[in-house]
């Protein structure tokens, strides 16, 4: 796996296909393989791999399964690291694809699914949940289809931003001087459905205990740190 990932020299290659600036990402298998270029960005890892921790405490699947890894390249006279996001390969179709094909199929959006990616982008404050993140995966026996999330690492961001003087966003919003942030895919897609939240998660919903959530949620992270 590492021949396919990095050169001679310990660099990183890229597939063009799923690969950005950022980040160079593989397929392999069923897997993706996520590598941070820039060091900097090294805690969107752990952001990606935190939430996910909440998303399952929240019992919901909204996110394609996941896990850190980090690799190491011994060479002659240092030793190159990369951190990498390993998730599991989601098959379906990009939802910016199904919009610019046909945006009537909107309509048979799973209700439980988008229910899931409303109330986890709301509660997680999502900033990057663009039509390109979401995958559309056929129900079963069903006309219907459901979302997975493949990257929800930008996270927890105000819901509320200024502006300065001489951005482009005055001249949108003319006298205000704050705007709402609406970053996710995932609170807009409800006006093609007749029904905003399922039942069953509002009943998961209901029946969660946030003190008790957050505190296995801040120790399991205090593990996995300790760990690292």
């Amino acid at each position: 796996i590492g021949q396919q990932l990095f050169d001679n020299q310990g660099q990183l290659k890229s597939d063009n296909r799923y690969s950005s600036e950022r980040s160079a990402v593989h397929r392999i298998g069923n897997v993706f393989i996520k590598l941070v270029k820039d060091p900097q960005e090294n805690p969107l890892v752990a952001h990606q791999y935190a939430l996910y921790l909440l998303h399952q405490r929240l019992g919901f699947r909204a996110i394609a399964p996941g896990y850190p890894l980090l690799w190491t390249i011994k060479m002659e006279k240092i030793d190159i690291k990369y951190w990498s996001w390993v998730s599991q390969a989601i098959e379906g179709q990009s939802l910016s694809n199904l919009i610019q094909e046909d945006v009537s199929r909107l309509s048979r959006l799973d209700l439980e699914s988008y229910s899931e990616q409303f109330m986890y982008a709301f509660l997680t404050a999502q900033e990057d949940g663009q039509p390109a993140n979401f995958i559309a995966q056929q129900v079963e026996a069903s006309d219907t289809f459901r979302l997975r999330t493949i990257d929800s690492g930008q996270a927890f961001v105000q819901s509320v931003r200024s502006y300065s003087v001489g951005q482009s966003m005055k001249e949108l919003f003319h006298s205000a001087k704050e705007y709402t942030v609406l970053k996710s895919m995932g609170f807009l897609l409800g006006a093609h459905l007749k029904q905003l939240l399922h039942p069953r998660v509002i009943e998961k919903l209901l029946l969660l205990d946030a003190t008790h959530l957050l505190q296995h949620w801040s120790h399991r992270i205090a593990t996995v740190n300790q760990a690292y």
